[in-house]
């Protein structure tokens, strides 16, 4: 997990004063990387109160957002990909030979409509994208396979 954007090994930390909305004031540790707040200090071991650092509020949100922004970025590159492997299968004798199958057991009938002529063999799940299951594949006319995309 340690490789997550959302991991912090919390390698700086301050004891911070952290007001509450009822007024109370606590002394906290906090993580100066991700803003956590990582345990309670005893007011009575805190020397000169004063001049304590508040507890701030933004790092905690600025490293959820930095986190996400990472996240966002690996799983865009995943996806990409993912799409890069999907369409040289789709280029595969393979798939062209289970695109035959679906389309004759449909009797090149587009199961969307049921009244165009299918073209198209669909992916109903990705999940064995490869080694498809043909009950995973469906006939579509080109109207209903951009009618399911245009859903999406």
């Amino acid at each position: 997990m340690q490789d997550s954007p959302y991991h912090c090994d919390h390698p700086t930390t301050e004891i911070r004063k952290r007001t509450h909305s009822n007024g109370s004031i606590h002394f906290v540790i906090q993580c100066l990387r991700c803003g956590a707040a990582l345990s309670a200090v005893k007011k009575t071991s805190v020397e000169n109160h004063d001049v304590i650092s508040a507890f701030d509020e933004t790092l905690q949100d600025d490293f959820t957002a930095q986190a996400r922004e990472v996240y966002q970025e690996q799983r865009t590159d995943e996806r990409d990909e993912w799409f890069a492997h999907y369409n040289e299968y789709l280029k595969s004798p393979a798939w062209a030979q289970k695109r035959i199958e679906v389309l004759r057991r449909d009797q090149h009938i587009c199961q969307g409509c049921r009244k165009h002529k299918a073209t198209i063999a669909h992916h109903l799940s990705y999940a064995h994208v490869g080694n498809e299951f043909l009950f995973e594949l469906t006939s579509l006319c080109p109207t209903c396979h951009k009618r399911i995309h245009d859903n999406e």
